[in-house]
């Protein structure tokens, strides 16, 4: 299962408006409720530069990983979930 969540901004330039997140979360997880991954920019983390990060679930823990301004598409997600879920 994957919960996305998108929050949009609408701008005006020129004549043309455009919709640009302001937030986003891509929350991938088993049926069950066991966690996969998350792409998220909700909160900023003390050591990273920007809040885009990335959380990997693991048996033993989490590891959260800075991912700076170039956050993947959904579509993305999804190929990286085929590589890890179904190998």
């Amino acid at each position: 299962m994957i919960d996305v969540t998108k929050h949009f901004e609408i701008r005006t330039i020129g004549k043309r408006r455009q919709a640009r997140t302001v937030y986003y979360a891509y929350h991938a997880r088993y049926e069950n409720g066991g966690d996969i991954l998350r792409y998220d920019n909700s909160d900023q983390h003390p050591s990273h530069p920007t809040a885009h990060h990335k959380h990997e679930f693991h048996p033993d823990g989490e590891t959260v990983t800075h991912i700076g301004t170039d956050w993947p598409h959904l579509s993305e997600v999804l190929d990286e979930l085929k590589r890890l879920v179904w190998k």
